[in-house]
């Protein structure tokens, strides 16, 4: 007998497993910022699917607690640790000059 797949229940249990893949979480950043999307939102969404404890162990100068202070609700990450949470994925923020 063939086994089915486990197929996820809801759309974000299908986010949560897609995001498990770096290469699709980079593009889940990417896309996010190019449809002017909440960055804040979309990093979070990625970290929560990979796990907390495991995302941070990938993350330089930035501890574990800090990790879950990002992911909690109603903190202002300073752009520094927004850098730094977007490193494990290849990316970074910075600034352009408009035309």
């Amino acid at each position: 007998m063939e086994k089915k797949k486990h197929r996820p229940k809801t759309w974000r249990e299908g986010l949560h497993e897609r995001l498990q893949n770096p290469k699709y979480a980079e593009a889940y950043i990417l896309g996010a910022m190019k449809e002017g999307l909440d960055l804040e939102i979309a990093l979070k969404d990625v970290i929560a699917a990979v796990g907390v404890a495991r995302y941070s162990r990938k993350v330089k100068g930035l501890e574990r607690p800090n990790v879950y202070k990002f992911v909690g609700k109603g903190r202002n990450p300073t752009l520094r640790t927004i850098r730094r949470l977007l490193e494990p994925l290849g990316l970074d923020i910075g600034v352009v000059k408009m035309a």
